[in-house]
């Protein structure tokens, strides 16, 4: 590199030709492993108990995916970052109250969760009330076919965001 005299450069040389190739390599640069969400669905047939968001509420069913969920998490080759539980009502009742229950279940399966061993630091919960139902039911049916029509609205989902180790 030459300079003049006000030290901006005036030319560059290469001392060896060779030197020039260097320019046209590639860097090796090693490939980002960018984590996958793996969502886990908790038992969409119907997870809680109409108008029930408690640990009693909770279906056998239920209890038994959460188990497996948290046994897999403590015994499987990954790094959890997050996980993200959603609660979800059916559409009955009023509107403000379909919000709390939805955030009631979510609650209760992040304790039943933290129960199992899963980090509460980890968690965090949602209700998204009646906004995204898995199933339409016609108001024509009698109440009680009604009710067991919409169970399946009436769940929990889990996001869980981990890294694979190996």
């Amino acid at each position: 590199v030459l300079f003049d005299d006000n030290m901006r450069v005036s030319t560059t040389h290469w001392r060896d030709p060779s030197c020039a190739n260097y320019l046209n390599e590639q860097p090796k640069v090693a490939p980002v492993v960018t984590p996958v969400p793996r969502l886990v669905t908790l038992n969409t047939a119907g997870l809680f108990k109409f108008a029930g968001a408690s640990l009693k509420d909770l279906n056998a069913k239920g209890r038994s995916d959460l188990e497996s969920t948290a046994k897999s998490i403590s015994g499987a080759r990954a790094k959890i970052n997050s996980i993200r539980v959603v609660g979800h009502a059916d559409r009955l009742g009023v509107e403000s109250s379909n919000m709390a229950l939805s955030l009631q279940r979510a609650a209760t399966v992040r304790n039943y969760l933290v129960g199992l061993g899963v980090p509460m630091e980890k968690i965090t919960i949602e209700g998204k009330g009646v906004s995204q139902p898995i199933v339409q039911c016609s108001n024509k049916l009698p109440r009680n076919k009604l009710v067991a029509c919409l169970a399946p609205n009436r769940r929990a989902t889990a996001l869980f965001e981990a890294e694979q180790l190996n």
